[in-house]
């Protein structure tokens, strides 16, 4: 059983998540399958920023992506404030590299 403390402590310790409203839209028009699996996936960073599946994105700093099989969505981390902010949510194919330049 865990103790209150311990329940506590995890939760002072889960990031904040952002998420715009044009990232807000991007997941609107993603079939609700795979809007359902992307939207849990985001949820599960809040505890876990950086999960065995992320890959950091060369060239950036605090910039990672995780698959949800043909979607992909790019976040940033803030870990001295403890904030995610999600960058972008489309397919492989939406993404370049002036997509998070441009963001």
């Amino acid at each position: 059983m865990i103790s209150k403390n311990t329940w506590i402590n995890d939760l002072r310790n889960m990031y904040d998540i952002i998420i715009n409203k044009k990232v807000k839209k991007e997941i609107d028009i993603i079939p609700y399958v795979y809007a359902k699996k992307i939207a849990h996936a985001i949820y599960n960073l809040a505890n876990d920023p950086r999960p065995s599946r992320c890959k950091k994105l060369t060239g950036y700093e605090g910039i990672y992506r995780i698959r949800i099989g043909i979607y992909r969505v790019i976040y940033s981390i803030e870990d001295d404030i403890l904030i995610i902010e999600v960058i972008k949510v489309g397919t492989h194919n939406q993404f370049t590299n002036k997509t998070v330049n441009n963001v």
